[in-house]
Parts: C-alpha cells; sequence; structure tokens
C-alpha cells in the first residue's frame, strides 16, 4: 500500500553544459538559468514521468 501512496512524478538532474543535449534528447526540459556552484556550472533540467 504504501508504494501506492508515494509515486515519483518528475526527474531532476543538474546538468553539465556538456551533457545539456544528451538530457535534452532523453527529454528533459531547462526549469532554471544556468547556476555556478564553487565554479561548477550547471543547468537544471526536469522530466516529467
Amino acid at each position: 500500500m504504501f508504494k501506492t501512496l508515494i509515486q515519483p512524478t518528475s526527474i531532476t538532474v543538474n546538468s553539465s553544459t556538456y551533457a545539456e543535449t544528451f538530457y535534452t534528447s532523453l527529454g528533459f526540459k531547462k526549469v532554471g538559468e544556468k547556476e555556478i556552484n564553487k565554479g561548477i556550472v550547471s543547468i537544471p533540467m526536469k522530466r516529467n514521468i
């Protein structure tokens, strides 16, 4: 029963700029602007499942 109560509806990733095209080909969409954390650039992306 617990398994049916909590079902994920989306997957989120913080993509590198190099992997953005790869994640886009898998159905992910950008959900924000580029972020820089400790010198590493990432792009928040999300895919509904």
